[in-house]
């Protein structure tokens, strides 16, 4: 007589594959995946990144790019034309969002 947990096959695959997704979530994130066209249009006046970028007037190719932007300047501009206070308030809501992409938790 032992005891049968129904559901528990279930629960380790679901886990498993959890486990996969996530492995695929570290690493350099290229801007197009970070900021896609669905975020940008959502929380931003811009359709997409290099839009932004390119509304800017100057030329970001590169995360080293954009740091030469001055702060204050780049700052301004993320308050002005999105729905964010700050550039890091941005970056870490796309970065939120790319990690619930990437996990598709809903869908396990």
């Amino acid at each position: 007589m032992g005891i049968k947990i129904s559901g528990f096959d279930d629960f380790r695959r679901k886990l498993e594959t959890l486990q996969r997704r996530a492995q695929n979530v570290s690493g350099p994130v290229p801007f197009e995946d970070l900021f896609p066209p669905e975020f940008m249009r959502r929380y931003t006046d811009f359709k997409s990144i290099d839009e932004m970028f390119t509304e800017l007037g100057t030329p970001i190719e590169s995360a080293e790019d954009l740091k030469n932007i001055p702060e204050a300047k780049w700052e301004a501009f993320v308050k002005e034309r999105t729905r964010f206070a700050t550039w890091n308030a941005m970056q870490a809501k796309a970065g939120e969002e790319f990690i619930e992409r990437r996990l598709n938790i809903d869908n396990l």
